[in-house]
């Protein structure tokens, strides 16, 4: 039976041409080289140095400490494939040119396309990793690795800590112009921490004569009930029509009627800040959530985010293409070490302009869809042209 298989799977290569056999086993050593060496630099600088400070002056231990980085792998891994993709192409890429075996293939009838293909097929591997790891893999071990650190340090284990919970509730109404969303009620809680809302504010609009003010230092959802439990607190009626017509009562307890609110601050307060801790999946659901509630802040960063889940790991093929193009060239680098710098320049303007249009997308300036596609196509045209120009 593995003599079969073996036998197959070398049949199958076969059929690959051999100029790409060649430059992929090229490749692929080098890409792990590079990606093991960034994510090993990538955690010393962005975690390593924390906990050796958390170990000396918290409870934190070595070993809880070793937990964290194994749980964090996964992340700073998928953050390192997009640069190893670049200098792995630019270093394999300018050794080829240096021992004058791209002017033999150029020789031979290829040219910096027919080149580039093997590129683009290393850079499609390493997109599909990152998507699937960033999607299915990375969450979970973020969570593990917070959860862990708050065991560590006798704090909380609720990793669902939340704080400025805000859920609108609307209602539809009816009018000559047609219908549109009412706000009924304005929820806004200080901190959402074991399934207890803190600091709650509740603003009650349904009243077309009153509004009322639930201030409450604790909040807690009875799910089995669909009922809000609100506990020491005050209550403050106002009419809309005589300012002055204010009543106030002080509670211990206070209940809403049944099926007010919801489990919908609930579902706000659960989703997590960092968009690094959601998948996907619960970024779409997380989407239609923000939507409902009418937070329209929440619902173009999430939705800026959405975008930004499927541009990051298309970064490696771009990055790869862009690595071959510079390291063939020698209009563009006529040494390893001006390769290298210009590399290093490129990863810094990118994500420098993806930062700055995330930002402009963020804050309502551009479409989220523009701002988390524009570095990418403004990156992929810039390889394009250099493509014309120099193959």
């Amino acid at each position: 039976m593995k003599i079969y298989i073996k036998k197959t799977i070398s049949s199958q290569l076969k059929k690959i041409p051999l100029i790409d056999r060649w430059l992929i086993g090229s490749l692929i050593p080098t890409l792990i080289f590079f990606t093991l060496g960034f994510t090993v630099f990538s955690i010393s600088l962005g975690l390593l140095f924390d906990l050796i400070q958390k170990i000396f002056a918290t409870p934190l231990t070595i070993l809880g400490s070793l937990k964290i980085i194994f749980y964090k792998l996964p992340k700073f891994f998928v953050i390192s494939l997009p640069m190893s993709c670049l200098l792995t192409n630019l270093s394999i890429f300018s050794r080829l040119r240096e021992n004058n075996e791209l002017i033999a293939l150029k020789a031979l009838g290829f040219n910096l396309r027919r080149f580039l293909l093997s590129s683009f097929i290393i850079g499609i591997i390493t997109t599909l990793i990152t998507f699937s790891l960033n999607n299915i893999l990375v969450p979970t071990t973020n969570k593990l690795s917070e959860l862990t650190l708050r065991q560590e340090l006798g704090v909380t284990n609720d990793i669902k800590l939340s704080t400025d919970i805000q859920f609108s509730d609307f209602s539809s109404e009816f009018s000559k112009t047609g219908n549109y969303a009412k706000l009924k009620h304005l929820f806004h809680a200080r901190v959402y921490e074991n399934n207890e809302m803190r600091n709650v504010t509740l603003i009650d609009y349904s009243n077309s004569d009153l509004i009322k003010i639930i201030s409450a230092k604790k909040g807690i959802y009875k799910e089995e009930k669909n009922q809000w439990y609100f506990f020491d607190g005050q209550v403050v009626e106002q009419s809309k029509f005589e300012k002055n017509e204010v009543d106030q009562k002080s509670f211990t307890t206070y209940i809403l009627p049944k099926g007010i609110l919801g489990i919908g601050p609930i579902n706000i307060a659960n989703i997590p800040k960092d968009s690094n801790n959601m998948s996907l999946f619960y970024a779409l659901k997380a989407r239609k959530l923000y939507k409902n509630s009418g937070n329209i802040k929440e619902l173009r960063r999430i939705n800026v985010r959405i975008n930004e889940k499927f541009t990051f790991p298309i970064v490696c093929l771009i990055f790869s293409l862009m690595g071959a193009i510079i390291g063939a060239s020698k209009k563009l680098s006529t040494t390893q070490s001006q390769s290298f710098g210009l590399s290093i320049l490129i990863i810094i303007f990118y994500y420098f302009l993806a930062f700055i249009f995330s930002s402009m997308g963020v804050s309502g300036l551009l479409n989220p869809i523009i701002s988390a596609w524009t570095p990418l196509i403004i990156s992929f045209s810039c390889s394009e042209v250099l493509i014309r120009r120099y193959s």
